[in-house]
C-alpha cells in the first residue's frame, strides 16, 4: 500500500536520492537521520529534474519524514504532538474515578480471611510447643499470680506479678494480660504479649482470687499517687 502511494505521487514529482545542493530543487520532506536515508522528496516542477533522475526508483523504508518550508508531508509517519496543558509538568488537570486509580490496597483486605490466618499461626505455635493455649473468662483470670521471663541482655529478666486484665479469652496471638508487678523498689504495670510465642510466661492459678485483686489494684492507686506527688 505505501508502495502504491508512493508511484501516485511520483507520477507528477521525482525523487533525487542525493542530497540537495541547488537551488532549483525545493526540498519538501526531509529526514532526520544524519545519514539520510531517504534524501530529498519533490521538485517544483518535472522540467526542472536532471535527465540523470527521470525514472523513478522507490525510496526506502523511512518513518522519520518531518514536513518543511510549509509542503505537504507525502510519507510520514505517525507524529504525536502534546497539546495539552498539564502535559510538560508530568501531570493532567483531568480527575478521574475509575477503580484502578482510585481503590488502594485497604479496599482488598476484606477478601482476607485474616481471622483464619491468625487461628492458623497459633495452632502452628502450639504444635511447636512455643505457645501454651488458653481458654479463660475475665473473672477467672482476674488476681492470678503470672511469673513472666524476658530474656533480655546480659541477663533474663523474671516478674512475678498478679493478673489485673486480660485481652482475649481464647488463644490468639492478639491475646495480652494486664500484668501488676511490684518489688521493694518499683510497681510496675504492663501489658504482656501472651500471644507471642517468643514470650515465656506461666499463670501459676487459672483460678484468680478477686479479693486479691481488689488488693493489688489499691496498692497500685496508692504508688501511683505517691508517684504522681513526687513528680509534682
Amino acid at each position: 500500500m505505501l508502495r502504491l502511494l508512493w508511484l501516485t505521487a511520483l507520477s507528477s514529482y521525482i525523487l533525487l536520492p542525493s542530497a540537495c545542493t541547488e537551488s532549483k530543487f525545493a526540498c519538501a520532506s526531509v529526514c532526520r537521520h544524519s545519514g539520510g536515508c531517504l534524501g530529498i522528496a519533490g521538485f517544483r516542477s518535472p522540467s526542472h529534474a536532471p535527465a540523470a533522475f527521470t525514472t523513478p526508483t522507490p525510496p526506502p523504508a523511512c518513518t522519520h519524514m518531518l514536513p518543511v518550508c510549509g509542503s505537504p508531508l507525502i510519507a510520514a509517519g505517525p507524529v504525536t504532538i502534546a497539546t495539552q496543558a498539564g502535559s510538560e509538568m508530568g501531570y493532567t488537570r483531568e480527575r478521574t474515578h475509575r477503580h484502578f486509580f482510585v481503590a488502594r490496597a485497604n479496599a482488598f483486605f476484606s477478601r482476607l480471611p485474616i481471622a483464619r490466618i491468625q487461628r492458623s499461626l497459633a495452632m502452628e505455635a502450639i504444635k511447636q510447643g512455643r505457645m501454651r493455649p488458653w481458654k479463660h473468662t475475665k473473672e477467672q483470670i482476674l488476681g492470678a499470680p503470672i511469673t513472666c521471663n524476658f530474656d533480655y541482655n546480659p541477663r533474663p529478666v523474671r516478674l512475678i506479678g498478679t493478673v489485673m486484665d486480660a485481652h482475649t479469652e481464647e488463644t490468639s496471638i492478639k491475646g495480652g494480660l494486664k500484668v501488676y508487678a511490684r518489688n521493694e523498689e518499683t510497681n510496675m504495670m504492663l501489658w504482656i504479649p501472651a500471644g507471642n510465642p517468643k514470650l515465656r510466661y506461666e499463670v501459676t492459678a487459672t483460678k484468680g482470687s478477686f479479693q486479691h485483686y481488689l488488693d493489688e489494684r489499691d496498692k497500685w492507686d496508692e504508688a501511683w499517687l505517691t508517684g504522681r506527688a513526687r513528680m509534682k
